[in-house]
């Protein structure tokens, strides 16, 4: 079995690189690059959201966490983040779409002014930086499951792999290989989920034998259990607001409306097809009594496909998140090329500059995926970032009927949010320490607006 799949896999990242290679062709400028000209239908908006953020946070690191603390858990993954999309599509894509931006950087810099653009580079980095380590990891280990090649190898590989296809096309190939992918991964979940509870008495049997406790929605019994859930809410469905990934998908769309309803269809989809996995975490503890809560979704493969419907579906993972870390890798690169290195480097083009800042994304990446952490909380805080530091000033940038704002109440305002945040690691707050973030956020934005006023 190995063999063949290791011969898919291969066929299948030819059959990537040739659209990538396609792609390039479409690629004439840095507007081509970063934001596909403009030129997405809700087709390619929609699958291009989902395909960006349905990677190894939902298939692999939370499923393996939901299946040890239940589905209080969904609130990060899946629901959190779809609702950031059904969010962003209500009341934020057309505003944003109609100031024809190239990134979330851009905004800032439009609202606020430079030194806010700036601060917005810099912390867009650790960002994703920490995001794609995530799915750099979690990949490997899925892959040395099945492979007798040591994670350290394969995190190489698959960072290589991907910087390149990030490079030949931009957005273009990052886009037409995730619809591609995107159909893989929702047709191999159905699969396996399908399989798993027609062999277990269907659904309800196996929701009703498993322990109590898994099946905890949203925890109520203490009140500081119920805020710190709904922090993490937060930090999920506000947080990713701003986020270049899908800022960039949001500008790269044809007109206000297809951006719109790309936002919010992709949403919808993103919390239906990742409740699939959230709940074969839970039903783990019931049919696998042994298993230590890591990798869940390459034991079910195991154990519940036929040897040729398994190398399906784990190729069907590994293109969802390979996906994601191109989709992740172009986002940071798009700002520091657009936002930071064109200013400084005037006589190199500005598609040169994009793919420097590619492969410097990658290479920061793959440091931070040997550092080691818990991989569920690197995901977290890198949500939080953007909760703590950009969420008031996009808000009041977006809905504020002025041309700018007071450049110093923004650029203090993001300061302020993310040194209180980054205080919780040495204080000991009541309650989570975001809560106490944004309200500093906000309350430094009041003062200055008032200001600006007089």
């Amino acid at each position: 079995m190995e063999n063949a799949l290791l011969i898919l896999i291969v066929l299948f990242i030819c059959i990537l690189f040739i659209f990538g290679i396609i792609s390039n062709k479409r690629v004439k400028d840095d507007e081509d690059f970063i934001v596909a000209g403009r030129q997405f239908n809700t087709f390619l908006t929609t699958f291009s959201l989902f395909a960006t953020w349905f990677g190894a946070g939902t298939l692999i690191t939370a499923t393996d966490n939901i299946s040890q603390r239940g589905l209080r858990d969904i609130v990060l993954e899946p629901v959190g983040s779809g609702l950031c999309l059904v969010i962003a599509g209500i009341f934020m894509a057309s505003k944003l779409w109609n100031l024809k931006l190239y990134t979330i950087s851009d905004f800032f810099k439009l609202k606020y002014g430079r030194a806010t653009e700036l601060y917005s580079v810099l912390t867009t980095i650790p960002i994703f930086v920490g995001w794609i380590a995530v799915q750099f990891v979690a990949l490997a280990n899925l892959l040395s499951a099945f492979f007798s090649v040591e994670p350290y190898i394969l995190i190489w590989i698959i960072a290589l792999l991907s910087m390149l296809l990030t490079i030949l096309g931009g957005l273009w190939s990052v886009t037409i290989t995730d619809s591609i992918q995107m159909f893989m991964i929702i047709i191999g979940l159905v699969i396996i989920f399908w399989n798993v509870i027609a062999t277990h008495s269907g659904f309800v049997q196996l929701y009703h034998t498993t322990p109590t406790g898994l099946k905890t929605w949203i925890p109520t019994d203490k009140f500081r259990d119920f805020v710190s859930w709904l922090t993490v809410l937060s930090i999920a469905a506000l947080g990713n607001l701003s986020g270049q990934d899908l800022m960039q998908r949001v500008f790269s769309a044809k007109n206000a409306k297809v951006a719109q309803y790309g936002c919010i269809l992709s949403g919808v989809l993103y919390i239906l097809v990742g409740m699939m996995p959230a709940f074969l975490g839970i039903f783990s503890n019931v049919i696998f009594k042994n298993t230590n809560n890591q990798n869940i979704i390459a034991i079910y493969a195991k154990e519940y496909l036929p040897p040729e419907l398994t190398i399906l579906f784990v190729l069907c993972i590994f293109s969802a998140v390979f996906s994601t870390i191109t989709s992740a890798i172009l986002a940071p690169s798009s700002v520091i090329a657009n936002n930071f290195l064109k200013d400084k480097f005037t006589k190199i083009s500005p598609i040169a500059l994009c793919r420097i800042s590619v492969v410097l994304i990658t290479a920061l990446s793959l440091i931070t995926s040997f550092l080691g952490d818990n991989f569920y909380t690197i995901l977290e805080k890198s949500y939080a970032i953007g909760l703590v530091s950009f969420f008031a000033p996009l808000m009041v940038g977006l809905f504020s009927k002025k041309e700018q704002n007071n450049p110093i109440g923004g650029l203090l305002a993001m300061l302020v949010g993310l040194s209180v945040w980054l205080s919780g690691f040495v204080i000991s707050y009541s309650y989570p320490v975001e809560i106490y973030a944004v309200l500093a956020n906000f309350g430094v934005l009041i003062v200055f607006g008032k200001r600006s006023t007089n």
